[in-house]
């Protein structure tokens, strides 16, 4: 069956200053069109003759693990050392971009081993855990497939891509499970996958890539991955505009702050200058001939002055509607803006709602899912993974793996600490140190944070539920690249330190909504298009949310679910059930491949993202 046909296509985005907004969004490794995802496009292989038999059994993995081979096929690859891994990369990005996702996912194919009674490994064999651990050293990342390696990096184009068998459109979405996913302003039936909302012939889509990268080979995973990676692709979109309207909002503030400071200042001085001509008129009350004369200047003054005024109030009022015109531009800016993102926001929810019909649940919950998996807060390997060979620089102790210092773009040194612990001296030095990270994870994805900051929707606000989820998405960001934290970091920067000199969207929006500037016409009505066009964008963040939650339901809690009854069902409906062997089928241990429970970590963003909404808690005046 053909794709079903796209939605419709948001108009064509605001011509954007790109000679400032691109550069400074490249100086993160965002680009501006493609977002997080790379640009030049990632290497699909490793060129290097040393590692030419890695990732010839990469190409296989899918039969080996099926056959229950892998392991043993992975143990006789050969030792890379850390040394000789350094020397072969350290100059190229794109290879230890590659390299990351090459032995990322053998470590991953090694832990879980394939087949639903293999007991899960706690330890990485020297050929993997060696260069593995080295490249994520010199990348300043976890040594774990995680979310930058299997969606951002894990693609190439094909021409003429055509759907393979198992890919096709499933009817109605898994057995009609897809109504579970559907959420605000879109119905079943309207989303899509691969014809998702595009603005350009460049933004990459499902149906002209393919994995560089897989555990199956199936349509099923290549699907779940590219369909995640075109949310990305159309979230992008958004960046570049976000980042104009946050920049417009802060001048356009700036400037009426210092037009009230101004007008603020004139009247303060004339107020002096009546009080000094009050006193002056006292003091010459008694001298009757002076008293005359200055009666007799200030009516010259006077008859002066009334010729002037004319000509001067005339400058004036055009001159000030010359800058409320200017103003009015400015803020249709803003307004063009958030439109736009509105749209590219529900462009990614119907992506996201597209999924049933490309990906089967089951078919994910039990052989794509295992694979995502981590081995940090997973009560299937509670005591981490063992990297075997891995030695241990001075001061990594303390970090647990990785490079925890990094070189910001402008060149400031930032501190992150890497999310492993080194808990066993002994078996350090005997084998080598036991690490735990967590699984891929979409709250490893820079996209949504980034979306949130520019919006000003704050998921740290004391005392709000949200607070635990925003502490869990905190510590994903040690797996994104180091120049994508460091754009949200200084987001954290501009919008939430609360300076006079640094305005958010929604602050601006706040202050037009409450007030603006005194006296101006037109204030209210442009006060209520800025608010509809900021709560459309937040109404749309949180529509996707509550899609999200409903994925997670057909894909995570409706699976595991299933499994615990038939566990239940073969012990006889003992109390409690018992739990499988390990393996696949228990390989995220009833969690996320994060390491957190879905719901409890989303359904708190979802409600805080909705209370972010202004419609009803500002005064329009």
């Amino acid at each position: 069956m053909p794709p079903p046909s796209p939605p419709p296509r948001p108009s064509p985005p605001t011509p954007l200053p790109s000679s400032t907004i691109y550069p400074f969004l490249r100086s993160f490794d965002v680009d501006p069109v493609h977002g997080f995802l790379p640009f030049p496009p990632p290497l699909p292989r490793l060129p290097h003759p040393a590692f030419e038999l890695h990732e010839d059994l990469a190409a296989v993995l899918p039969q080996l693990l099926t056959s229950s081979t892998a392991r043993a096929s992975i143990e006789a690859l050969p030792l890379i050392t850390a040394t000789t891994t350094h020397t072969l990369l350290h100059d190229n990005e794109p290879a230890q971009r590659r390299a990351l996702l090459l032995f990322g996912g053998l470590a991953s194919a090694y832990v879980w081993g394939g087949g639903t009674n293999v007991t899960p490994r706690n330890y990485l064999p020297a050929c993997i855990a060696v260069p593995l651990y080295e490249v994520a050293r010199m990348l300043g990342t976890c040594p774990i497939l995680s979310h930058q390696s299997n969606c951002l990096y894990n693609w190439r184009r094909v021409v003429a891509a055509k759907m393979e068998e198992g890919e096709e459109e499933k009817e109605g979405g898994m057995n009609g499970s897809s109504s579970n996913c559907s959420g605000d302003g879109l119905k079943d039936g309207s989303s899509t996958g691969s014809s998702a909302v595009k603005t350009a012939n460049s933004l990459l889509q499902a149906k002209d890539l393919a994995l560089t990268f897989s555990f199956t080979g199936d349509g099923n995973e290549r699907m779940f991955y590219l369909l995640t990676l075109e949310i990305e692709a159309v979230g992008a979109q958004a960046l570049p505009l976000l980042e104009e309207a946050r920049r417009t909002a802060q001048l356009l503030f700036l400037v009426a702050s210092s037009k009230q400071q101004k007008k603020k200042k004139e009247e303060e001085i004339g107020k002096l200058l009546q009080h000094q001509q009050k006193q002056q008129q006292e003091e010459e009350e008694d001298e009757e001939t002076q008293h005359q004369q200055q009666q007799n200047h200030h009516c010259q003054q006077h008859q002066q002055q009334q010729h002037q005024r004319p000509q001067e109030q005339q400058q004036q009022q055009s001159q000030e509607q010359q800058q409320q015109q200017q103003q009015e531009e400015e803020e249709q800016i803003i307004i063009n803006a958030l439109t736009q993102v509105r749209a590219y926001i529900q462009g990614c929810q119907s992506i996201l709602l597209s999924m049933p019909r490309f990906v089967d649940p089951a078919f994910f919950y039990h052989r794509v899912r295992p694979y995502l998996s981590g081995w940090k807060n997973n009560p299937t390997l509670p005591e981490g993974v063992v990297y075997r060979g891995v030695v241990l620089k001075e001061g990594e102790e303390e970090k647990g793996g990785g490079e925890g210092g990094e070189a910001a773009p402008n060149g400031n040194t930032k501190k992150e600490k890497v999310q492993g612990e080194n808990e066993n001296p002994k078996q350090e030095e005997e084998e080598g140190p036991r690490l735990h990270f967590s699984g891929g994870s979409a709250a490893q994805s820079s996209l949504l944070p980034s979306l949130d900051l520019y919006l000003g929707v704050n998921h740290n606000e004391t005392g709000k539920a949200s607070q635990s989820s925003y502490k869990f998405l905190k510590e994903m960001r040690v797996y994104m690249p180091k120049g994508h934290r460091c754009f949200l970091q200084m987001l954290e920067e501009e919008v939430e330190d609360g300076r006079e000199d640094r305005v958010s969207i929604r602050r601006y929006v706040l202050w037009r909504c409450e007030g603006g500037e005194e006296g101006r016409e037109g204030g209210r009505e442009e006060g209520l298009r800025l608010r509809k066009a900021y709560d459309g964008c937040v109404e749309a963040l949180v529509a996707f949310r509550k899609s999200h939650l409903g994925i997670v339901h057909l894909y995570i809690t409706q699976p595991q679910q299933q499994q615990q009854q038939q566990l239940q069902q073969q012990e006889g409906g003992r109390e409690g059930g018992k739990k499988g062997g390990g393996g696949l089928e228990e390989a995220a241990g009833g969690k996320g491949t994060g390491g957190q429970a879905p719901r409890e970590f989303l359904e708190p963003l979802r409600e805080q993202t909705a209370a972010a909404q202004l419609e009803g808690k500002t005064r329009l005046v």
